[in-house]
């Protein structure tokens, strides 16, 4: 009977091996456009790169945080019940990826970042790090803005607007930097927090008026910058803006009133326009099965598209040679790959040549795949897709 036992067990597992989980935990109640957007590019490269799974399968499931850090933290404990958790892929917010870090790496959950942009998420004071990002890195990403606010608009006063999070105090610390290295300084500093009141908005618009700002550096999510641009419009605020990418994930463009469409604004993005790559044949088969998700060659927030593309598609690599593994086991071991990669993975944004290595706290972009020069700016056109900026005004 114990060896019956045994062999019914065993039989158990063989049929359950065949199949791996990736886990999207974003926000997909508040910015569905973002959330969408990252889980198509999970879900597209796994369908493209069929072949390389060896007959495996890696199914997608979707967990909503709400953009809530505890609710994350539950997500994260659900999917460590689960013995063919491969890795989770994380939203847009940064907050609750930072809220639940030392969980993360203390638990040995491999976790991929393709948009959550805070520098403290893949540089954790203990060197057990299982967290991976290819995305904008804000120990860069400031510096990058400012440079850029003073290249094109030669601002010498920007009032800097900020999101009252983890995500938007990190960013005042490396703007601060960059401001010390142009040899400028700031005309104020904002903050606003998530579903900011009327009389704040106000408050605000009337400071960036009082100190004789000569342009804006935003960071903050898409509600609340609609919110911001469209006050501007009101108070006759005609600034240039500079902005982080947060706008991007959600339907900004469409909360504009036409005076606000016709401020200057520009933002960070890596990937740019993804009709830039609407050639390839992965994103034609993407596009007949998520037609509804695509309006014509365009798919909302596709940055994150890219991203989740490019870095599930370094994670089959990564994980080819393990997936007789299960558990931790199989984690520690993709962790272990995916700092030795040994074979180039060819991307939407470019090809990677081993973007990962060994984490240690002496070598702080270890775990981060693209660098600033993979940077640039872009806007929004009059059918409010996002294309790259021109560098004439």
């Amino acid at each position: 009977m114990r060896s019956l036992l045994i062999f019914l067990i065993s039989v158990s597992y063989l049929v359950r091996s065949d199949e791996l989980k990736i886990y999207v935990d974003a926000d997909f109640s508040n910015y569905y456009e973002s959330s969408r957007s990252i889980e198509l590019g999970v879900l597209s490269a796994i369908k493209y790169h069929d072949a390389k799974l060896d007959g495996h399968t890696i199914k997608v499931e979707r967990l909503d945080h709400h953009g809530n850090n505890r609710r994350s933290l539950r997500n994260l404990k659900t999917v460590l019940d689960h013995n063919d958790t491969l890795a989770v892929f994380c939203g847009m917010h940064s907050p609750p990826v930072l809220a639940n870090r030392d969980f993360t790496n203390e638990n040995k959950i491999l976790l991929m970042d393709p948009w959550a942009a805070a520098a403290p998420i893949t540089r954790p004071s203990s060197e057990a790090n299982y967290i991976f990002r290819l995305s904008v890195d804000d120990k860069t990403a400031g510096s990058f803005l400012m440079k850029a606010a003073v290249e094109k608009y030669r601002v010498k006063r920007p009032y800097l607007l900020l999101e009252n999070t983890g995500w938007g105090k990190n960013n005042l610390f490396t703007l601060s930097q960059a401001m010390q290295e142009l040899n400028i300084s700031s005309a104020g500093v904002g903050w606003f927090n998530w579903g900011l009141s009327d009389l704040v908005m106000k408050n605000l618009m009337n400071e960036i008026n009082d100190v004789s700002a000569d342009s804006i550096i935003l960071v903050g999510n898409s509600n609340e910058s609609a919110r911001m641009l469209n006050a501007m419009a009101l108070a006759g605020i005609d600034l240039p803006v500079i902005s982080h990418w947060g706008l991007t994930g959600g339907d900004f463009y469409n909360k504009l009133s036409q005076a606000a469409r016709d401020i200057k604004l520009k933002f960070i993005q890596t990937s740019c326009a993804l009709n830039d790559h609407m050639k390839e044949p992965m994103l034609k088969q993407a596009m007949r099965d998520y037609p509804n998700d695509f309006s014509g060659n365009y798919l909302k927030s596709p940055a994150g598209f890219i991203h989740a593309y490019d870095l599930t598609s370094i994670l089959i690599n990564a994980t080819r040679p393990h997936f007789h593994r299960r558990g931790i086991g199989l984690r520690q071991s993709v962790k272990n790959e995916l700092e030795n990669m040994p074979v180039k993975t060819v991307g939407l944004l470019k090809t990677y040549d081993k973007p990962f290595r060994k984490y240690t706290i002496a070598d702080l972009f270890s775990h981060e795949a693209l660098t600033v020069k993979d940077y640039c700016l872009a806007e929004f056109n009059a059918s409010g897709q996002i294309i790259l900026s021109s560098h004439n005004e």
